[in-house]
């Protein structure tokens, strides 16, 4: 992480390695034969949320942007189905 995020500081290199540990969980889940399956069935929906505790804040991914935003800015914009697999970049 070092390596690609010299720039930033030590909180922001925290923040970023949640994130992408968020994204790596929602790839896994989806490799599972039962998610997979009820993904592809359109019974089940992946979202990757991220709660900061000092601040109550909560931030969901939003693959239309390939970005967390605040909960308040996505909900309702994100279609039920919506995660974009960074490998594939289509929607499920």
């Amino acid at each position: 992480m070092n390596e690609n995020y010299t720039d930033r500081t030590e909180d922001e290199h925290l923040n970023i390695a949640v994130q992408e540990n968020v994204l790596l969980q929602l790839e896994n889940l989806r490799t599972h034969p039962a998610v997979a399956a009820r993904l592809a069935e359109g019974k089940l929906h992946l979202y990757g949320w991220i709660y900061k505790i000092p601040t109550g804040e909560v931030f969901a991914y939003n693959p239309i942007e390939n970005q967390f935003l605040p909960l308040a800015e996505v909900s309702g914009e994100i279609p039920d189905s919506c995660f974009v697999a960074e490998d594939e970049k289509t929607q499920i």
